[in-house]
């Protein structure tokens, strides 16, 4: 018998969510959460209707949306965003989403993180937010979107940096 590979990808997905959400393994929810938004919404849509949480953790406390936007996968940030992920959660070293897009300058997806509420004032475990992790790997296009969201909310952060990289 021969199935269409979307037909398999649903079955494979389906028995690795229903596993996931029978066993209430967090881990194990967060990669089938990430899956599901990297194929599409809909299918996510169905594994959050099936019981599934989108702002499951991994080992690291990472969600979903902090794998995605590590990985740089901007459609895969979107679909979790459009599904209600927060997106100010933080893993295991105080970094959120918008953190870790700062530190790699995925411009697009700091953008899309900030359009849904990021707090840019945040800061992980050693005090910095992510204008901080912006200047310090010249994320220069993430440096400019934050800079300006903190400027427009009148919020910069104690730590923040002027515009040369020099402290306040």
């Amino acid at each position: 018998m021969h199935y269409a590979p979307a037909y398999l990808l649903m079955l494979l997905t389906g028995v690795y969510i229903l596993s996931a959400v029978d066993n209430n393994d967090n881990t194990n929810m967060q990669h089938a959460v990430y899956q599901a938004a990297e194929q599409s919404n809909s299918q996510l849509c169905r594994l959050l209707t099936g019981g599934g949480d989108i702002n499951a953790r991994d080992e690291d406390s990472a969600t979903a949306l902090i794998t995605a936007t590590e990985k740089g996968k901007f459609n895969t940030v979107c679909n979790l965003i459009a599904a209600g992920a927060d997106v100010n959660l933080k893993d295991s070293h105080g970094e959120s989403a918008l953190m870790k897009a700062a530190t790699k300058d995925y411009a697009q997806i700091v953008e899309a993180l900030l359009s849904a509420g990021a707090d840019c004032r945040a800061v992980d475990t050693d005090g910095k937010n992510a204008l901080d992790k912006a200047i310090e790997n010249h994320s220069d296009d993430s440096l400019l979107l934050l800079y300006r969201q903190m400027q427009n909310g009148n919020q910069i952060h104690p730590h923040a940096h002027s515009w040369h990289g020099e402290r306040q």
